[in-house]
């Protein structure tokens, strides 16, 4: 299926090291915005900090989140949320319940759809 999708600029390599940075991330941790909006341009999206603080991607506004502790920060599901609703893909069942399990499954659901699944082990670092 064809898409209008603003990821389909992005290379082979460009979605190898998303992926591997979002993987890094995990479900656990809230990110300071500025260093997740370097590291996604890195990876050749379009990111920025709104003037309310959200983080814009590819001029979709995504949320930040406020943990237990600290200012609010970035929250790599919402990434993923977001690249998934560029490409219209709609994540499967992942079989485990907790968050890390589901985000590790979105990856690789997404790798896979990238046609990637083979270049990329996106397991847990433990």
């Amino acid at each position: 299926m064809e898409t209008s999708s603003p990821l389909k600029s992005l290379t082979e390599t460009q979605k190898l090291a998303l992926l591997e940075t979002l993987r890094r991330w995990g479900a656990h941790r809230i990110l300071v915005p500025e260093d997740a909006v370097g590291a996604l341009k890195a990876c050749g999206l379009d990111c920025s900090i709104n003037s309310d603080s959200s983080l814009s991607l590819f001029n979709t506004r995504i949320e930040l989140v406020q943990g237990d502790w600290g200012a609010p920060g970035v929250y790599a599901p919402r990434i993923v949320g977001a690249l998934a609703k560029f490409e219209d893909l709609e994540f499967k069942g992942y079989g485990l319940n907790g968050r890390g399990f589901i985000h590790l499954s979105e990856l690789e659901q997404l790798a896979e759809y990238w046609g990637l699944a083979d270049s990329i082990s996106l397991k847990n670092d433990g």
